[in-house]
């Protein structure tokens, strides 16, 4: 009786959380419609992107606001991961809903404020500024569709595995698009910094997710 009653309170936070990330875009679409027009194009266009709006972006509220609707994608994401696959964290046998969310924020902002910090004290600022501003840019996207999708899977029990795989997809396809217009943008300083980028890249996106991908065991 107390599972049936802990799984029905975290089953309404998890609703509330999907209203309230459908209260964010929709305030973000009223307060930057024009941003929120050229975001929605982000896949197809480089509108979002242009000269005259890239000073400052990565501090640019509209852009801070859909890092918010990012981590609680992912933090929705990652318990629905654990409740439904039989995963563990950390060894933690039950990862409360709140746990998720505060543990991807923690992830994200972390990993995000490290990357800056190390941008400013090694001088690198001109390779790696642009680059987290168009990652945080497409994973902002992609983690938006990827919330319907679980969405869908939440509300539908018996076309979750469907709606949770092509959810997935769409999210890993959407980030192959933007990694390849991140390659078409910036041959020349890829080039360039060829042996910086990839020591970069290893240490900030491959190394954390290789010792996260330690502490998760499927039972």
């Amino acid at each position: 009786m107390e599972v049936i009653k802990r799984t029905l309170v975290e089953n309404d936070y998890v609703t509330l959380t999907f209203v309230l990330v459908l209260g964010v875009v929709w305030f973000a679409k009223q307060m930057y419609y024009h941003r929120f027009l050229e975001f929605l194009q982000l896949p197809f266009s480089n509108k979002y992107f242009s000269a005259a709006l890239r000073e400052k972006n990565l501090e640019n509220p509209f852009t801070l606001i859909m890092l918010v609707v990012q981590i609680i994608s992912f933090g929705v994401f990652v318990w629905y991961m654990i409740t439904t696959h039989h995963i563990k964290i950390f060894n933690a046998i039950k990862i409360e809903y709140w746990m998720a969310l505060v543990g991807v924020f923690v992830f994200v902002l972390t990993k995000l404020v490290v990357q800056i910090l190390v941008s400013a004290i090694l001088n690198i600022n001109r390779i790696t500024y642009q680059y987290i501003y168009r990652k945080i840019s497409y994973l902002n996207f992609s983690s938006f569709v990827l919330l319907i999708g679980m969405a869908f899977a939440f509300y539908n029990k018996n076309l979750s595995s469907i709606f949770l795989i092509l959810s997935v997809f769409v999210f890993l396809l959407l980030n192959f698009i933007g990694i390849l217009d991140m390659l078409k943008n910036y041959q020349k300083l890829i080039l360039n910094y060829f042996l910086y980028i990839i020591l970069y890249l290893c240490a900030f996106e491959i190394a954390p997710l290789l010792i996260l991908g330690a502490y998760i065991t499927i039972y």
